[in-house]
């Protein structure tokens, strides 16, 4: 039997059915996460997560770095919007905050896998905010750095342009 198209051994309708059959469950596939993902966090899971001594040092963790993974990306967001005023230098200072927030996206990341079954959708909604802090920082640092590309290469050094004839 061919895979997407029709054969003489299999009759259009059959061929129609199974390939109808793979769209649908192709699409079930794609919807299945996001319903579940969509579904409210209550008191009585927050409480199970502060509870669950497995997530005693990925909750210290957020305590710790979640002011940080704010500041950041407010710096980066500040420089777009003008709150900064950018500069080559500054722009290298936002490439460096884009750097710890990967890094601590990372560990994120890696501490929620350590986290118990039964805390780990609460473990992974707290993944999901910082990838999608992130995610807006690194969008705000690529239109900051596109601003940069602009620039010839001599005021990128402090030099006035070079005039060529």
């Amino acid at each position: 039997m061919a895979i997407g198209r029709h054969t003489e051994v299999e009759s259009v309708t059959e061929f129609a059915s199974r390939n109808l059959r793979n769209f649908w469950r192709q699409i079930m596939n794609l919807i299945k996460p996001a319903a579940i993902e969509e579904r409210p966090i209550t008191y009585e899971a927050i409480d199970a997560f502060n509870a669950d001594p497995a997530t005693l040092e990925f909750r210290q963790m957020r305590v710790k770095n979640e002011a940080t993974i704010d500041d950041l990306a407010r710096k980066i967001r500040g420089v777009l919007t003008g709150e900064t005023p950018v500069s080559f230098a500054v722009i290298e200072d936002c490439r460096e905050m884009l750097l710890q927030l990967y890094q601590l996206q990372h560990i994120f990341e890696a501490m929620s896998v350590a986290v118990g079954a039964a805390s780990g959708r609460f473990a992974s909604k707290i993944c999901a905010d910082i990838n999608g802090k992130v995610s807006a920082a690194r969008s705000d640092f690529c239109t900051i750095q596109s601003w940069a590309k602009k620039v010839p290469d001599d005021a990128a050094r402090g030099q006035p342009p070079s005039v060529e004839r």
